[in-house]
Order: C-alpha cells, then sequence, then structure tokens
C-alpha cells in the first residue's frame, strides 16, 4: 500500500519524525516536500531551509521512502495524480488540507483514497 503525506519539513523535529514514523507504518511512504512559493502563501514566510535542503534531511531520515517535490500551484493536486497513493495520512494541524482534499475526492476531481488523520505526538 502507497501512503502520501505532506508537509513543509524545515528543520526536522520530534513531531515530523514521529508523524513520519506513524505513516510509515501504514504502507509505502511518499513524502511530499512544499515548494517555497507555496509555503510562502500558506504561512506568509519563507522557509528557512531550502526545498533541497528540507528533500535531503528527508531521504537521511527515511531513505527507504520516496520524496517528491509539491506542486507549483496549491490545490492542482497533480502530485497525487501521478503517484495515485492508496491512503494519504493528514497531520493533526492540516485541518484545511483535509478538507480541500474530501471535496475534491467528492467532486471526483480526485479519485476515492483514503485519508487517515494521524494523531499529535504528545497525546501518545
Amino acid at each position: 500500500m502507497s501512503v502520501m503525506v505532506f508537509g513543509v519539513f524545515d528543520g526536522l523535529h520530534d513531531g515530523h519524525t514521529y508523524f513520519l514514523e506513524q505513516a510509515k507504518k501504514r504502507g509505502d511512504l511518499i513524502i511530499v516536500v512544499a515548494r517555497n512559493s507555496v509555503v510562502h502563501k500558506l504561512k506568509n514566510k519563507t522557509p528557512k531551509h531550502t526545498e533541497q535542503e528540507r528533500i535531503e534531511a528527508i531521504k537521511e531520515f527515511l531513505p527507504e521512502a520516496e520524496v517528491a517535490q509539491g506542486d507549483m500551484e496549491q490545490g492542482s493536486y497533480e502530485v497525487v495524480k501521478k503517484h495515485q497513493p492508496d491512503m494519504i495520512c493528514l497531520g493533526y494541524d492540516q485541518g484545511t488540507l483535509g478538507r480541500d482534499l474530501r471535496a475534491k475526492i467528492a467532486d471526483g476531481t480526485l479519485p476515492a483514497i483514503t485519508l487517515v488523520e494521524l494523531p499529535h505526538h504528545d497525546l501518545n
């Protein structure tokens, strides 16, 4: 089973590693790293680390995972269409992403994909 996750991953910390480890338990990971331009739109700030540095940190932490750059256009989900994951795991703070994915699945823009919300690492 392929499992996709999304994130900025700007400075890999305990919350990120817990999230990735929980997602990894569900299948083969495809980790989508947000592009700087999208991070700026979403969070109104520029990441401390470049896209390539963030990708390399993920690859070092989980060398067996596939790592992909996020879409240039937020909400296009080209990366989802390309990789066709069986499941998308969402972090506790990714409610907006979850709502958008559910809407795109409901209207047929995306195929039926199982969405799983993972708990915050402090709750376990």
